[in-house]
């Protein structure tokens, strides 16, 4: 299966924590497509003040996500590739020493069809849409985020903290909205 996203055009770093930027990801026929093909959420209700997903493995509407994803080529093509053992060898390749280091038991071994699985979900965000400092659950071995769009309005930025001294063994939402902790890099939506 072609690679839809090419990681070695991506900026790697390791502070605060290991993570990837990559500008334009998609080639520009296969990101008109994904554009077209967006799911409308707008029949689902809202949830975190103002964000409207649909997903996949037991998420918020995986019954009419598996539906949709059947009548769009390109976002199938896409989740497929994402589900590929192919591509989970690459991207565990990128960060084999962190996932040692953390005690992952997902390693070059590992398959889609008896270790893991992709959770994806398709988000759509309106005014009133906030999510405290938190981090993703500690079984996600990858996490990634695609805007879609060209920002014409304040906030909806996603920011990545400093980590240092944090404990891995807290749970993940581990500040409230008052905690002040310091910005490492801002990701304009």
């Amino acid at each position: 299966m072609k690679n839809m996203i090419n990681f070695e055009q991506g900026k790697y770093y390791s502070y605060p924590y290991p993570y990837m930027v990559m500008e334009e990801c998609f080639e520009q026929d296969i990101l008109e497509n994904l554009i077209k093909e967006y799911p409308d959420v707008s029949d689902v209700g809202s949830v975190m003040g103002g964000r409207k997903q649909m997903g996949t493995h037991g998420g918020q509407n995986t019954t009419k996500c598996e539906r949709w994803l059947q009548t769009v080529p390109t976002w199938n093509r896409f989740y497929n590739w994402l589900n590929s053992d192919s591509n989970l060898h690459s991207i565990l390749g990128y960060y084999e020493d962190q996932l040692t280091n953390w005690q992952s038991n997902v390693d070059q071994n590992s398959s889609f069809n008896t270790d893991c699985f992709t959770h994806v979900d398709w988000s759509s965000a309106t005014d009133g849409y906030k999510r405290e400092i938190h981090t993703d659950s500690s079984k996600r071995i990858w996490n990634f985020l695609i805007f879609f769009n060209d920002k014409d309005w304040e906030g909806g930025d996603f920011l990545i903290h400093s980590s240092d001294d944090l404990d891995r063994n807290l749970p993940s939402q581990v500040f409230d909205n008052k905690t002040k902790v310091p910005v490492h890099k801002t990701f304009e939506a």
